[in-house]
């Protein structure tokens, strides 16, 4: 297996646990800000992983600016593993492409320029 696919599978692995302790929380613990902590909660962590991967792929597979989601636009951790599965969906087909393009140079087939905004 493709090492990247290999750790982006491992990463989506440890994150379940984590999904899980958060539904053992309150809502409002979920969505806690604490001020020593930068002001950040559970919540607004997770969005801000998911914007690291979305905003990424964005600028390097379309070529344009995604912009950051609100944290406040995710009110429960359902809706946080719906916004993953979506992400890891676009990251999937990424990895996917890359293998694609490196078996078709190995084969001697120059693959065309992959920016995604200028494909019509």
């Amino acid at each position: 297996m493709n090492i990247l696919m290999y750790q982006y599978e491992m990463i989506k692995r440890t994150r379940e646990p984590l999904f899980r302790m958060c539904e053992t929380m309150s809502p409002a613990s979920y969505l806690h800000t604490l001020e020593a902590l930068g002001g950040e909660s559970i919540r607004n962590l997770q969005v801000h992983v998911s914007d690291c991967y979305r905003i990424w792929l964005g600028v390097r597979g379309l070529g344009r600016s995604i912009p950051k989601l609100k944290p406040e636009s995710i009110r429960d951790v359902q809706e946080m593993r719906a916004l993953f599965t979506k992400t890891d969906l676009l990251v999937h087909e990424f990895l996917h492409r890359g293998q694609i393009t490196k078996i078709a140079r190995i084969l001697g087939t120059i693959p065309p320029k992959m920016s995604l905004s200028k494909i019509k």
